[in-house]
């Protein structure tokens, strides 16, 4: 499908397309396929690809540098809870960090060749494999526990609602779904016309799946049924999705081929990705703030590096965490930036400041119940005297 045509016509559409965004290429120091991407925070970014590469640049993207893993296996993905701890499928070998991703630990090999992951917290996760199968951990990746699905297709996309609901999607039309902590699926839950490649939700009733031609589905009843939404492109095989809110969302795939919305779906627009690479994943911060992997080494980010030195010295000077990540009843602010000018306040998907009050110890609890925050994403900024610094929450 990666037909000169198909890409004349990216190129031409995106030039034209009022709601596009710009994405620049990065000075990549590899050749080799990449296929994971996260960002722990606006100015870091870790990138994955062939034989246990690792790059990571903590300068939105103008340098890289070389993490040695010692194992030479493909790294599969990569997720962080926030900006020290994240963990990584190595091929089989499931790892973990605590210091943003400098120095990464074995915990454990997972069976049955995973492809991708998803964790609820940094205890309980999922992990989707080859020949239809499907593990779970209660204790961080530990142990595995073997959950049966009933299929034996290749299972790469995971994404679980919350603890106990969940979906699977994979090679050839293959989809799951569990509501009781995968003690039993579903099969032929979302009626794809291909391979689901990936499944993400923005609320507990909103979801989106991409997959082969250009394929967006969308369910706004929790996944009870799933229609179709019109792409700017056809015939274009779709390989990532990632929205930041509930609004704006990419998909990125085949011949440089990024899909954008600002509408939840209702309209998808071409971005302007500078690449005629196959886009193989796409992680974004912030609607302004992002990278996308590609085949042959290529790295692009959103716009032209709109973080400045300054923007990095405050930044750094605020280090604002929150923990755990996505949280359920219970999250911790934590900054080393705090006094009786610190102010932390919590924003909806739209913009509207739904929580605020000052943060004058290093960290700081907070109960979701007592302020009235419902389940979904929101961003927290730190601001203070001299600085300020913003960080996504997830709420389930």
């Amino acid at each position: 499908m990666k037909k000169a045509l198909v890409l004349t016509t990216i190129m031409l559409s995106a030039l034209i397309t009022r709601s596009q965004s710009v994405w620049t290429v990065c000075n990549s120091p590899v050749t080799e396929k990449l296929q994971s991407v996260s960002m722990p925070d606006m100015n870091k970014v870790l990138v994955g690809g062939k034989s246990g590469l690792l790059l990571m640049s903590t300068d939105y993207g103008n340098t890289f540098t070389s993490i040695n893993l010692g194992i030479s296996d493909d790294v599969n993905a990569l997720y962080f809870f926030n900006t020290q701890n994240g963990i990584m499928l190595l091929g089989d070998h499931f790892m973990r960090t605590s210091d943003g991703g400098n120095n990464w630990t074995l915990i454990s090999d997972v069976p049955g060749k995973p492809k991708g992951f998803f964790f609820t917290s940094q205890d309980t996760g999922y992990v989707a494999c080859d020949f239809g199968l499907t593990f779970s951990t209660t204790n961080g990746g530990n142990s595995w526990n073997a959950l049966t699905t009933g299929v034996t297709e290749r299972l790469e996309a995971v994404y679980f609602k919350n603890y106990s609901e969940g979906f699977l999607g994979g090679r050839n039309q293959a989809s799951l779904q569990t509501s009781n902590n995968g003690n039993s699926f579903t099969s032929n839950v979302i009626p794809a016309n291909g391979d689901i490649k990936d499944i993400q939700f923005v609320s507990n009733t909103n979801g989106y799946t991409c997959g082969d031609n250009s394929e967006i589905l969308f369910t706004s009843n929790g996944g009870l049924s799933w229609s179709p939404q019109s792409a700017p492109l056809n015939n274009v095989d779709m390989d990532a999705l990632h929205f930041v809110d509930a609004n704006n969302g990419w998909s990125s795939g085949e011949v440089g081929a990024m899909f954008h919305t600002t509408d939840g779906g209702n309209n998808w627009f071409l971005d302007v990705t500078n690449t005629s690479r196959e886009i193989n994943n796409v992680h974004l911060f912030d609607n302004l703030h992002g990278f996308a992997v590609c085949d042959s080494g290529t790295i692009i980010r959103l716009g032209n590096g709109s973080v400045s030195i300054d923007d990095q010295s405050l930044n750094n000077t605020s280090q604002l965490s929150v923990y755990p990540n996505p949280a359920t009843n219970n999250f911790t602010f934590k900054s080393n930036n705090y006094g009786s000018e610190s102010k932390i306040s919590i924003m909806d998907v739209t913009g509207k400041t739904v929580y605020t009050c000052a943060m004058v110890n290093s960290s700081l609890a907070i109960n979701t119940e007592s302020i009235q925050l419902s389940p979904g994403i929101y961003m927290c900024k730190l601001e203070s005297k001299n600085s300020s610094n913003t960080v996504r929450l997830i709420v389930k």
